[in-house]
């Protein structure tokens, strides 16, 4: 192969993208040597007369048939005023070509925003249900208070006041339904004996309701019929179960011990 047609492969193989390396080693040239030859303007015009003349050159231009254009590699201009450097291609690339690092996804935000919010919900809620334990052991106490001032001026079982009487007292309002209506006052009333204040009651017909006891012997009485209430439903305890009174009660006792 001559010199004209060997340069004229040179420039064309930078054309199709081939690195200055391989065309060195295929032509057993110097890099240097690859980079003057495509400089040089000798290397032009034998490219332009081998597109222009194929059948001279075993080489075939790019493009369609008859087509007399040919396309210049990188680096080189059709003037012949200037000529600009070829640029690397591939991993030898400058770091000034690589393109910024993007920043945090979008799909990643999102999720951190929606995180957020979940967080604020759980905070609200929580501070809503701790507004509204503070409004009822506010009202319960209240109530609580009401009962007792008016239990003050019912001390002995002749003064007991019926539940209608002491429910219509507390809310400022009839109760409709005994079982239902009732219930809260009820509820009230065993909250406060569990914090050891004996709020008396008895089940006559003509003098039944709650009061407090006057004397020792009221109190008495009325922690009797606790006992013989609780010993009865033990009783039926143990007949259900089959088992006797006194294990129950062992049973029990290590239970709440």
């Amino acid at each position: 192969m001559n010199t004209e047609a060997r340069n004229a492969n040179i420039l064309m193989n930078a054309n199709r993208g081939m690195s200055i390396t391989k065309i060195a080693s295929m032509n057993k040239l110097s890099r240097r040597q690859v980079g003057r030859i495509l400089k040089s303007e000798s290397v032009k015009e034998a490219a332009i007369n081998a597109v222009k003349n194929p059948h001279l050159s075993p080489f075939k231009p790019k493009g369609k048939k008859g087509n007399s254009k040919i396309s210049h590699p990188q680096g080189v201009r059709n003037d012949k005023s200037s000529v600009t450097p070829l640029k690397p291609k591939g991993k030898s690339a400058a770091k000034g070509d690589l393109k910024p690092a993007a920043s945090k996804p979008k799909a990643e935000s999102s999720l951190i925003e929606k995180q957020k919010k979940v967080a604020e919900e759980l905070s609200l809620k929580r501070d809503m249900s701790a507004k509204r334990k503070i409004e009822h052991d506010s009202k319960v106490a209240a109530e609580k208070h009401k009962v007792l001032s008016i239990l003050s001026a019912h001390i002995g079982s002749h003064k007991a006041i019926h539940m209608p009487d002491l429910y219509q007292k507390v809310y400022n309002k009839p109760w409709h339904d005994k079982i239902s209506d009732t219930r809260q006052i009820r509820e009230i009333i065993n909250e406060i004996r569990n914090e050891g204040i004996a709020i008396c009651s008895k089940t006559d017909m003509s003098h039944g309701g709650y009061y407090l006891a006057s004397a020792d012997s009221e109190l008495i009485e009325y922690l009797n019929s606790i006992k013989r209430r609780a010993l009865k439903a033990l009783a039926m305890y143990s007949k259900i179960k089959k088992c006797a009174l006194s294990e129950t009660l062992g049973q029990l006792m290590l239970e709440y011990k």
